[in-house]
């Protein structure tokens, strides 16, 4: 193999395959030297459990309530599949584990439905170490910029707000097993179905989720592409809106969820 394309293909064939085939094997040592202290085959071996361990390591590390709601043994069934179902090309232990709730797509019952919604939250919270929290608009910054030039005035939520649709009321389960993983006591869970919104964010360096009101949920949506303050005036001063212009604005501000840039 001494085209570089073709080798790192080899190598991520072998290493993403639940169980590797001798010619695979075969192929990848061709493409290795045999003059070491260890054989190219175990080299290769000792390689893909380490790799194994490692990413297995960091679903845990990002799914810490999944794991514990489903228990060891089943959580590392489910994170050997992700490993093998869905090849990861992202460089930063930190970040992987995106997209685990697929595994749930392909079952059909509540539960899924459930661990679906549930690894999301999870997901999203576990990134919120990660994002960057920007400056927060106040009623002075706001009065300022109506004060400058008001037709120019965009909204829009600070960088680190993630807005959740879910199927399943996951909150309530979420937060008892923080608070049991804290205390070290099991407890008793009760899947339960309700359309909701959850808004996830970070407020002075602590993660937060916050249950959002059904006649906010258009602002949030709208906001978190930007919104120009005519547009936002127009849409709460309308029959169609259920808050007014005075307590939508008041609600963003003082839940510190937009953003000052």
């Amino acid at each position: 193999m001494t085209d570089l394309n073709d080798s790192q293909s080899e190598l991520s064939s072998f290493l993403y395959s639940r169980r590797p085939s001798n010619e695979q094997s075969s192929r990848l040592i061709q493409g290795l030297k045999d003059d070491g202290p260890v054989s190219p085959i175990l080299g290769l071996q000792i390689y893909r459990n380490n790799l194994r361990v490692s990413l297995v390591e960091a679903l845990k590390e990002a799914y810490p309530l999944t794991r514990r709601f489903l228990g060891e043994d089943v959580f590392k069934e489910y994170a050997l599949r992700f490993i093998y179902e869905y090849t990861s090309f992202q460089n930063d232990l930190n970040r992987y584990g995106e997209g685990f709730w697929y595994l749930f797509d392909k079952e059909n019952s509540e539960l899924s439905v459930f661990l679906k919604d549930f690894t999301q939250l999870e997901w999203t919270w576990h990134q919120l170490d990660h994002e960057v929290e920007d400056e927060i608009l106040g009623v002075a910054d706001l009065q300022n910029l109506l004060r400058m030039n008001p037709e120019k005035i965009v909204l829009k939520l600070r960088s680190s707000m993630k807005l959740l649709h879910l199927e399943t009321n996951v909150f309530p389960i979420f937060q008892s097993l923080r608070s049991s993983c804290e205390k070290e006591q099991e407890i008793q869970t009760e899947i339960c179905f309700e359309n909701q919104a959850l808004l996830l964010f970070k407020s002075d360096g602590q993660r937060r989720i916050d249950l959002v009101e059904k006649e906010l949920l258009p602002f949030l949506e709208r906001t978190a592409q930007g919104i120009h303050l005519n547009e936002f005036v127009t849409h709460f001063l309308s029959k169609e809106a259920g808050t007014s212009l005075e307590e939508a604005l008041y609600l963003m501000i003082s839940r510190r969820w937009l953003s000052k840039s």
